[in-house]
């Protein structure tokens, strides 16, 4: 049972949730520079499992090094009333080597994340402390992912291989790594757009994002949590044909 229930509230107005996702998008906002500059990478391990990314600077990895600090999904979990994740290998820290599984979003929680930044979004001092932050280290993803949403390389045949591919994983150690089943289809998509001022390695990683996305069927909140986010503060992004 998610806390919300068992508080008695339904998880779209417990009355503090906007300040709290307010305080902690300000500190981000404000401190990003210095959050950035603490964050460890863990390089020195040797044993490449505990490896976070192997790109820190770019993707959503690399931004989850310093935004873990404020933003969990222990503190989303306390702030929403529930759940990150309905099923998957997650346990208090992501697991982004798993070859057998990943995590099924919870829409409830997306749906409550939504709601709140939808309200923040009509604060003018809110948006004003976050527009600085949004243009030099979200913008570039944000777009990706609104670019990448209608990739013609997403489709029920991928999709289905791409779970057969988990699955093997699953019953045998040897089988092959079901990331590169997305990587050998988006290679050459991704490469493309190079050339338009996207990151390779992001293009790619938020395609493979949105495979499983329609898997977990979270795509849809998704898309709309980005577009939220884009008519704040990227506007002319969405008007730029074929996204």
């Amino acid at each position: 049972m998610d806390c919300a229930a068992r508080n008695g509230w339904d998880g779209a107005t417990r009355p503090d949730m906007d300040q709290e996702m307010e305080s902690r998008l300000v500190k981000i906002a404000t401190k990003w520079k210095l959050l950035i500059r603490s964050r460890l990478y863990n390089e020195s391990s040797e044993n490449d499992n505990h490896r976070i990314t192997w790109t820190p600077t770019i993707g959503i990895r690399g931004k989850y090094l310093y935004l873990k600090k404020v933003i969990n999904r222990k503190v989303l979990e306390a702030m929403t009333g529930h759940k990150v994740f309905v099923k998957g290998p997650h346990d208090d820290e992501p697991n982004f080597t798993s070859r057998t599984s990943f995590g099924y979003y919870n829409p409830e929680c997306l749906r409550t994340i939504k709601n709140i930044l939808q309200r923040l979004s009509t604060n003018p001092q809110f948006v004003k402390v976050f527009e600085n932050y949004y243009r030099e280290e979200l913008k570039t993803l944000v777009r990706t992912f609104l670019k990448t949403y209608n990739s013609k390389n997403i489709n029920e045949k991928l999709i289905e291989e791409y779970l057969i591919s988990v699955r093997d994983a699953a019953a045998d150690d040897d089988a092959g790594d079901p990331a590169e089943v997305l990587y050998k289809v988006f290679y050459t998509e991704a490469n493309a757009h190079e050339n338009n001022g996207y990151v390779f390695y992001e293009y790619a990683t938020c395609c493979g994002f949105w495979v499983r996305r329609k898997i977990d069927q979270t795509d849809k909140i998704f898309l709309e949590i980005f577009t939220l986010v884009a008519e704040k503060f990227d506007p002319e992004f969405l008007e730029t044909p074929g996204i």
